[in-house]
């Protein structure tokens, strides 16, 4: 958890292990944060047992190279 200078803003995280072949299917473009984000969801759950609704929470993959 962060919170903002004035301590009225607070952002959460959580970072857990990702499924072992789900960095390979981002970097060769099998899935990325410019598909659609219902279409996105339904793949990173059926194929990496991501929760639907938190893979309807990304916002992007990064660094870009």
């Amino acid at each position: 958890m962060g919170k903002s200078p004035n301590k009225h803003n607070r952002i959460y995280a959580k970072a857990l292990p990702l499924h072992e072949k789900l960095p390979d299917a981002i970097e060769n473009g099998d899935v990325s944060f410019k598909d659609d984000l219902k279409a996105r969801a339904k793949v990173l759950s059926d194929t990496y047992e991501w929760d639907k609704n938190e893979a309807l929470k990304i916002w992007c993959f990064g660094p870009e190279n």
